[in-house]
């Protein structure tokens, strides 16, 4: 039988001890099954934060092409000599 990769248990303590700021001996205390759990928890709030802080930008960008195309851009437009409006 060969045990869990040491690489991979210093992933999950790293991935843990970053995002919640646990110690390492608490982390290293847990079982291989509650540290997957704790991963898979912080994985699934980071793609929650992701997708709402994406949509967020997305939202103010088209906000703003929005406003330029509106205020803006005929502003610029109106001060442009005759020769070279379209």
């Amino acid at each position: 039988m060969t045990g869990y990769p040491s690489d991979r248990i210093y992933e999950e303590v790293a991935f843990i001890a970053f995002h919640f700021h646990w110690p390492h001996d608490d982390i290293m205390a847990m079982d291989h099954r509650e540290r997957q759990k704790w991963v898979e928890e912080i994985s699934r709030i980071n793609r929650k934060t992701f997708t709402h802080i994406f949509f967020s930008d997305l939202i103010v960008t088209c906000m703003t092409i929005f406003l330029i195309d509106i205020f803006i851009i005929p502003e610029i437009y109106a001060t442009l000599s005759e020769d070279l409006r379209c």
